[in-house]
């Protein structure tokens, strides 16, 4: 594409008031590049309408249902990288809809025994929100010792975790449903990629999508509507500061 193609475009998206306001996420060379309408100068103008022929050459659509101005539920949102942050976001996500009386379910993969303090108190007191969790313990409770590595056991458990997967989409009973670690599971080999993916097909399309975990697949990556890459700037934990209880487990 040219600067000649990249002007002749631009033009014709200011008549077309389905392109004229949209913005969009794309992954470039593992950056997360936000670019849109609003954006100045010929560098962002370029990308922009680059982003928009990508969008169109892949078949999706660009109607109402993606205007920032319209509320819309049924998108695919990824919060991957090594930073810490991404389930206490979907965390936030599922209180704030919680709030608004809509019901989240969270499907915790590789994710066992009972060292996560917002579970009680979400099961005591937020009826809105609903948690599973699939996984060994792997803190040995004798050496404290974490676990790493993975069994047939925490294939099994995987496994278990997609099956509730595939029945909560089957139910509608959650307006929204957070997949939990579940990029790195897959990345590890506890799930087999291409069955998450066929479970994932299964999702009705007014159902919000959460995918937590680090490593997260090239291929959900192109599932989704937004992606944040969380990168671990600072952390305590380099001084030796040990994990706090309400603060990071």
């Amino acid at each position: 594409m040219n600067e000649r193609d990249v002007s002749n475009f631009s033009e014709k998206c200011r008549t077309r008031p389905d392109l004229k306001s949209m913005a969009a996420t794309v992954r470039v060379e593992h950056r997360i590049v936000f670019a849109g309408a609003a954006e100045k100068g010929r560098h962002g103008r370029t990308l922009w309408v680059m982003i928009l022929l990508q969008k169109m050459t892949e078949g999706r659509s660009m109607h109402q249902h993606d205007m920032p101005c319209q509320e819309r539920w049924g998108f695919v949102q990824v919060y991957t990288g090594n930073g810490k942050g991404k389930t206490t976001a979907a965390l936030g996500i599922a209180l704030r809809a919680a709030a608004t009386n809509r019901h989240v379910a969270m499907v915790a993969f590789d994710k066992g025994g009972n060292d996560y303090s917002e579970r009680a108190i979400i099961a005591e007191r937020i009826p809105e929100i609903e948690i599973f969790a699939t996984g060994l313990d792997r803190i040995d409770r004798g050496t404290g010792r974490f676990r790493f590595g993975v069994t047939g056991e925490d294939r099994t458990e995987g496994e278990r975790g997609l099956r509730l997967v595939e029945r909560l989409f089957a139910e509608r009973r959650h307006e929204i449903i957070i997949l939990d670690e579940i990029n790195i599971a897959t990345t590890l080999g506890i799930l087999e990629e291409p069955d998450v993916l066929r479970v994932l097909e299964t999702r009705p399309s007014d159902i919000e999508l959460i995918l937590t975990g680090r490593e997260a697949p090239r291929s959900f990556l192109a599932l989704a509507d937004l992606i944040s890459e969380i990168h671990p700037v600072a952390h305590y934990f380099s001084r030796g500061t040990i994990a706090r209880k309400g603060i990071d487990y």
